[in-house]
């Protein structure tokens, strides 16, 4: 069987889990119809993996490489799962309106290894307070960008209050008509976005595009490293 089709057969075997939605698809052509798997879904984070059964089939693969088959699937799954982060931090920015450097450290990555074919991107954190997303005071209120979108919070205000051993600058509104006592307002968090059924589908669709070419590439780099070693 050419490498190409090898990485077929791995590629039917992965996993995606995000949350929020279930979807069911396949992430190459059929070369192995049996091996149709659906995607499954998880919360809170964006799983990649290489399901156990796909061991069998490469058990029966005959005169292949496993050893060159689990390097490459688990250097694969790592680059994916690189590739997921970038643009699930690229899509949270967008739609929060918070900067790319601001999220990055956000979004976790455990990695794959080669006692489990599994990788994951993880989404930590609260919301981030209001003042984060270039909040002003006008004369109506507080403007600020959160969820990517400019307006003013009526009545809001920003002041510096005390909390552990300083100030915390914030956007503020009265809970009553008294001055006291004040609620700080929150624009949207990493890990209440990440879990939203677009952002989840753009990780999706890099994860089935990427998987297979990655794969492909990954295999021929080991099978060929090792038979230059036997030679």
């Amino acid at each position: 069987m050419p490498i190409p089709a090898i990485a077929g057969v791995i590629a039917r075997g992965v996993v995606m889990r995000g949350a929020g939605m279930v979807v069911r698809g396949r992430i190459m052509d059929a070369i192995m119809p049996e091996l149709n798997r659906p995607l499954m879904v998880g919360d809170p984070e964006f799983d990649f993996s290489v399901k156990d059964n796909i061991e069998k089939v490469i058990r029966d693969l005959q005169a292949f490489n496993s050893n060159a088959v689990d390097k490459a699937i688990v250097r694969s799954l790592n680059r994916v799962i690189a590739s997921c982060k970038s643009a699930s931090v690229k899509a949270i920015a967008k739609e929060t309106g918070l900067q790319q450097k601001v999220v990055r450290p956000k979004v976790d990555i455990e990695k794959a290894n080669p006692y489990k074919h599994e990788a994951h991107a993880v989404p930590t954190g609260q919301p981030f307070r209001l003042i984060n997303f270039k909040a002003v005071q006008t004369a109506k209120g507080a403007s600020a960008n959160a969820w990517g979108t400019k307006r003013i919070y009526p009545h809001s205000f920003i002041t510096n209050v005390a909390a552990g051993d300083g100030n915390t600058r914030g956007v503020f509104v009265r809970k009553t008509r008294e001055r006291f006592p004040i609620k700080q307002l929150y624009g949207p968090g990493v890990k209440q976005t990440f879990k939203q059924p677009h952002i989840l589908k753009v990780l999706e669709n890099v994860a089935a595009e990427r998987f297979p070419k990655e794969f492909e590439a990954n295999l021929k780099y080991y099978m060929q490293r090792e038979q230059s070693r036997g030679t």
